[in-house]
């Protein structure tokens, strides 16, 4: 599966064999947000959801893993990090 959308060679013409695959890819995509979705916490999907810039992503992405759960008294700085960002 590609992961970006396939396109058309003639934008304005398009073919049924290229209709054919950017349709299936549009179904095959939706597919796997969903799966991806039910597996994030409602927080993460809330700042996902959020159109973010380069910059924010590479934040967001930084916070993401360099946040680690120790022990339970580093639960509450744990969560923090994703409300807060």
């Amino acid at each position: 599966m590609a992961s970006v959308m396939p396109t058309a060679a003639m934008a304005r013409q398009p073919t049924s064999a290229e209709l054919t695959s950017m349709k299936d890819w549009v179904k095959e995509d939706a597919q796997a947000k969903a799966i991806i979705s039910r597996r994030l916490s409602p927080i993460v999907q809330n700042m996902l959801s959020k159109k973010l810039d380069v910059t924010s992503q590479f934040k967001l992405h930084d916070q993401l893993f360099s946040g680690q759960l120790k022990d339970a008294d580093d639960a509450s700085w744990y969560i923090s990090v994703f409300e807060n960002g």
